[in-house]
């Protein structure tokens, strides 16, 4: 008998694995076809600043997945490209507004390094400020903005958020002006023509899209979570006094996030957050070192209108959800911003208590609404929106907590992100995690 109920109970557990549907709204569920597995990359670049120019060398580490297929299609706009080589064989490219085309060698090894030398002065992806403003006020800065697909401007890869892979990076820049990036930064070298060079590494997997570079005039202090996370956070150097407004609680912020999530911070012992001007959206969770725009680096006064404290939670939510575990396709975008808005949603009741959550989901709320009276797309849809990616969202998975209840809840979310520990996402891996973390099939509530 006990055979026998051991037979049943896996026939069960397949047979729920079976039924889960994985929800594509849309025809971009799709994920990019690729003939070549890049997962690792280190990179190379030198910025002229004034010139708004990047000169690199990208090389990547690559097995072949089809080895009948002749030549691999890279992202890279605008590039002139100085040499190609594929395990030191110079090799054959074709280059167009879109990116370059490589030709493989006819030995195709089964691990293979690719190396691309290049040039570009990038119209996007990163931006060049004030370096040749005469204004002694004006900030100088470089900083960088990937996602979706706009580091394909100044790093030639495969920029597809289902290809996950692990980075070091050397930025070679003015010495007199810090540089950060993604990763630990494991040394610096003074160079003879007044520049200097950064060298970072990451130690785990991401999608290329959040690879990050922020330099200018900068300082930082250190604060430090209880777990001996050093929070560097940067300020402007005239602006020394927002630094205690504009990252006020952001140890107990990254004390919070571990408790409730029960899932480590992943990504060492290091986080950052940099303020930039003119930035083309509020923020972006870049791994490691978070960019934000600098209207929310305010001293006491100002922050209470437009501070950064529910920001600051809400990008580093996406340490956990976005940068940890990756959507594979844009359909499932919302495992992103709704979880991020969640927890951002929940750490400021923690913080402030009932009536500022409540106030919250009012918000939600209201905008949820709204984009009914639009259409009636899906949550899981490429083109719900803003209102549904991040505030419905994120209602809708304080219906998931209340229907599973607390305990089940946070036991799922552990057991879903451990599961898929740096690596790629669908709606379905989380609906299926549930079930294996808690026995609940909740097919029901996501096909409402």
């Amino acid at each position: 008998m006990k055979f026998l109920f051991t037979i049943l109970l896996f026939s069960g557990i397949s047979l729920a694995a079976q039924e889960t549907i994985c929800y594509h709204g849309d025809r971009q569920g799709a994920t990019r076809e690729k003939n070549i597995f890049p997962y690792d990359l280190s990179l190379q670049v030198k910025l002229i600043e004034k010139e708004g120019k990047v000169e690199g060398k990208a090389n990547y580490k690559f097995v072949y997945l089809r080895k009948e297929i002749d030549s691999v299609f890279f992202d890279a706009i605008k590039f002139n490209v100085k040499t190609i080589t594929i395990n030191n064989e110079v090799v054959k490219y074709r280059t167009d507004s879109a990116g370059i085309t490589i030709f493989f060698p006819n030995n195709k090894k089964d691990t293979s390094v690719l190396m691309i030398e290049y040039s570009c002065y990038p119209e996007r992806g990163i931006y060049f400020l004030n370096w040749n403003n005469p204004n002694p006020k004006s900030y100088k800065q470089i900083w960088t903005q990937g996602q979706g697909i706009d580091n394909r401007h100044w790093i030639p890869g495969i920029d597809d958020v289902a290809n996950l892979l692990k980075m070091k990076t050397s930025i070679t820049f003015n010495k007199n002006y810090p540089v950060v990036s993604n990763g630990n930064l494991k040394n610096t070298k003074e160079n003879l023509d007044d520049t200097k060079t950064w060298n970072y590494e990451m130690s785990y997997p991401h999608a290329l899209y959040l690879t990050m570079i922020a330099a200018g005039d900068y300082k930082y202090k250190t604060q430090k979570s209880k777990n001996g996370i050093s929070l560097d956070q940067y300020y402007y150097p005239d602006k020394e006094i927002f630094f205690a407004a504009t990252y006020q609680h952001s140890e107990a912020m990254m004390d919070w996030f571990e408790d409730e999530i029960k899932i480590p911070y992943a990504w060492g012992k290091i986080y950052r957050n940099v303020p930039t001007q003119d930035f083309l959206f509020g923020a972006m969770e870049n791994t490691t070192s978070t960019i934000f725009a600098d209207y929310m680096h305010q001293d006491s006064r100002g922050s209470l209108e437009r501070g950064y404290l529910g920001v600051n939670a809400h990008e580093l939510a996406h340490q956990w959800f976005g940068d940890l575990i990756t959507e594979r396709s844009a359909p499932h975008h919302w495992l992103h911003e709704s979880f991020a808005t969640h927890y951002s949603k929940k750490f400021l009741q923690f913080l402030k208590g009932n009536e500022e959550f409540d106030w919250q989901r009012k918000g939600e709320r209201d905008a949820s609404f709204a984009a009914g009276k639009a259409n009636t797309l899906p949550v899981a849809h490429s083109s719900s929106g803003s209102p549904r990616h991040y505030p419905k969202g994120s209602f809708v998975l304080d219906m998931l907590r209340n229907e599973l209840g607390n305990e089940n809840y946070r036991k799922s979310i552990a057991y879903y992100l451990k599961k898929y520990y740096h690596k790629n996402v669908e709606t379905c891996d989380l609906i299926s995690s549930i079930y294996e973390a808690t026995g609940r099939n909740v097919q029901w509530f996501f096909d409402q």
